[in-house]
């Protein structure tokens, strides 16, 4: 399974901006739809498999990051899809594991919610 590491920026090991070109053009209006509404289910994922690790809800997290990981790679959030894979795969609720994991996610995200709102301004 890859790994991945915070060790170096390249914007387009985060966000593959041609990945949403592929599926909508280049019609500006509805990337900036479709970008914003990512932003939203981000915060919203993050938020969601945060409660579930606070209450050790393996499954919940295990769905959660199943539909994550598909607004990742639709969207080319190539490293996010990476973790939300990882999360999703878990055989069983390591703590430590899973805290390394969100952290991770949680940093991955903040990058990306950068990179998302630089394309729609």
């Amino acid at each position: 399974m890859e790994q991945v590491t915070h060790n170096t920026f390249e914007p387009s090991t985060h966000f593959n901006f041609e990945r949403i070109r592929n599926y909508v053009g280049s019609d500006k209006d509805t990337i900036n739809y479709i970008l914003n509404l990512t932003i939203d289910e981000l915060h919203s994922s993050l938020s969601i498999i945060e409660n579930h690790v606070l209450s050790n809800n393996l499954k919940g997290i295990k769905d959660t990051c199943h539909k994550l990981f598909g607004t990742a790679v639709t969207v080319g959030l190539e490293k996010l899809s990476v973790l939300a894979r990882q999360l999703e795969h878990l055989n069983q609720f390591n703590q430590m594991l899973v805290n390394d994991l969100l952290s991770k996610m949680k940093l991955e995200i903040n990058i990306v919610v950068k990179l998302l709102k630089q394309k729609i301004n």
